[in-house]
């Protein structure tokens, strides 16, 4: 541009064109990452309820109502990994804890 003054050398330099600065903040972990802490209950308790979850990732920060149903979409999909396990209720609104052993429930109902 006509008129403008020129960057100087060590702000020029700091960086190449094209590449974008770092971010700063704080990093929020995944959502399946506070499910499983959420469902991480001794072995002698009923399990942690949809309700139960909900106000963990309440605490986390998260807004449930606006991402209820990811919420229900990452519950399915740790259901269908084997990460979780439904000890209660059916759907969505049931208890869930984490699946032990490392195997996926269709497995071991087989043997």
């Amino acid at each position: 541009m006509p008129g403008s003054l020129p960057l100087p050398a060590a702000f020029a330099a700091s960086r190449p064109a094209g590449e974008n600065p770092p971010r700063k903040g704080r990093k929020k972990p995944t959502l399946s990452q506070v499910i499983l802490r959420a469902a991480d209950v001794p072995a002698a308790g009923r399990g942690a309820s949809l309700a139960t979850i909900k106000k963990t990732l309440e605490g986390e920060g998260y807004d449930v109502r606006k991402n209820k149903g990811r919420i229900k979409t990452v519950l399915r999909y740790l259901l269908s990994r084997g990460a979780l396990r439904r000890v209660g209720g059916s759907g969505a609104p049931g208890s869930f804890r984490l699946q032990r052993g490392g195997g996926s429930p269709k497995a071991e109902k087989g043997k």
